[in-house]
């Protein structure tokens, strides 16, 4: 969805491999539990919401370049 958006490939972003590789069919996303127990909405569509993060992504675009780019596990 993201990069259909961004008009990219998956793969010019990702490699997949073998360990795990097709196990999962799909991720589905699903807000039923915490709109039933919390009475939670949701105030804006995921698609309206991934447009915002990529605009907000490209008008950051030097600040995050700029930040580290090592993941360091902390527990």
């Amino acid at each position: 969805m993201i990069c259909g958006k961004m008009g990219a490939s998956v793969d010019d972003f990702a490699t997949l491999i073998d360990h795990n590789f097709g196990q999962d069919a799909a991720y589905k996303l699903d807000a039923t539990k915490i709109e039933t127990e919390l009475n939670w909405k949701p105030t804006i569509s995921l698609d309206d919401g991934i447009t915002e993060m990529i605009d907000w992504v490209k008008l950051n675009w030097s600040d995050i370049q700029a930040l580290p780019h090592d993941y360091i596990h902390q527990k």
